[in-house]
């Protein structure tokens, strides 16, 4: 067994000197190893600066104020930025050239090994003309592809770039590139030798930029028609005043709050021109975006759960004491929290169309032939769209 332990966390403050520093730390893939399992002369792309700065020591105004020995007022300034590039490598399946002329003989790896169309699917796709779908039981009648299917996943999908392989066909290697700023600053003022108090704020952004949807709520792909960022901004400030009544009592009270904004967003994925699209509710998607296209085994086409903002913060008022007693030390103190989140959990506002297969047996030829397994859409706009 061991003794329960304690960690303080203090930022740098001023002296009643000037000091100050600059860094530069730099990274790149010229200067890396291959990692053990990457092909000689494949090293995954990195380019990465973290530079900042730091500087602290007195206020004085000369003259007037703080001159002679440098003990009544201090500051203290960094802040650091971080610039990085990295390379990636976001995997899936594409439905090839051919699939989208009709042709399932080769390219898919979920083609069950011959189409054939439910009566449901033959009578949805009668009521609009389409008939003999099934050229043979490797090929869709051209004639019978829906025209909005294909022109959504022209604009949307990407044709395969890898063969040969059996766990995908399609590989986006573009970077993602990374961005943050810090900024810390502290005063520092004595009143006597008794009492200080300290005034401390930061403030940070960081932004990552992928050339694809990241996973929100299981809506990923490796497509780069539809980019996705995540932005977050947060904030820090306190005010403490520490009094050192006699040398063995102690005490500290303290104002404080932390806030952060994150903001997942997609890039726009508008209907493609000439396309209709009927939706339960049309006046949920103020977007303007096409409905997600979740053809099962392969990747979502459209703008997954975004966006997703939040909102949160907290708040405390604390005092604590310590009292030292001949080889005993007694500590006390209380706080006060009040905290608040407001968050848009990933709302689907502009619909999903599921394609599952069940008309034809294979997901592709359903999503083609515009038969989709099921849809859903949420009825109202988020609350909360910061």
């Amino acid at each position: 067994t061991s003794s329960s332990s304690q960690i303080l966390v203090d930022t740098k403050s001023g002296t009643n000197a000037y000091h100050g520093t600059v860094w530069d730390y730099f990274r790149n893939d010229a200067m890396d190893a291959n990692v053990y399992d990457e092909p000689a002369g494949q090293k995954q792309k990195l380019q990465q600066n973290i530079y900042g700065y730091s500087f602290g020591g007195p206020v004085q105004i000369p003259g007037l104020y703080n001159m002679d020995r440098k003990q009544h007022t201090f500051f203290f300034a960094s802040g650091e930025w971080w610039s990085k590039s990295l390379g990636s490598n976001a995997t899936g399946w594409v439905i090839t050239q051919a699939m989208r002329q009709g042709n399932f003989a080769t390219g898919d790896p979920y083609f069950p090994g011959s189409l054939s169309l439910s009566p449901l699917g033959q009578s949805l796709l009668a009521a609009e003309g389409r008939t003999n779908c099934i050229a043979s039981p490797t090929t869709l009648n051209p004639s019978c592809i829906d025209p909005g299917a294909l022109a959504i996943v022209n604009a949307y999908m990407p044709l395969d770039n890898v063969s040969n392989n059996t766990n995908y066909n399609y590989i986006n290697t573009d970077p993602v590139p990374f961005h943050q700023f810090d900024e810390d600053y502290r005063i520092d003022q004595n009143f006597g030798s008794k009492h200080t108090l300290t005034g401390r704020f930061m403030y940070e952004e960081a932004n990552n930029s992928y050339p694809n949807t990241v996973n929100p709520n299981g809506f990923g792909s490796p497509y780069p028609e539809v980019s996705s960022s995540i932005y977050t901004t947060g904030l820090n400030f306190l005010v403490r005043l520490t009094s050192t009544f006699t040398p063995t009592f102690i005490n500290t009270a303290a104002i404080s709050a932390t806030f952060d904004k994150p903001r997942l967003h997609a890039s726009p994925s508008p209907i493609p021109t000439g396309v209709t699209i009927n939706q339960y509710f049309p006046n949920a998607n103020y977007l303007q975006s096409i409905p997600n296209m979740y053809i099962y085994g392969y990747a979502n086409m459209g703008p997954g759960a975004f966006p997703i903002n939040a909102s949160d913060g907290e708040k405390i008022l604390n005092d604590d004491f310590t009292k030292v007693h001949g080889k005993h030390i007694l500590q006390a103190g209380g706080f006060y929290m009040a905290g608040i989140k407001n968050q848009i959990p990933g709302n689907l506002i502009e619909g999903i169309d599921y394609f599952t297969g069940v008309f034809t047996g294979d997901f592709a030829a359903d999503y083609l032939l515009g038969l989709n397994g099921f849809y859903n859409q949420q009825a109202t706009n988020p609350h909360y769209t910061v």
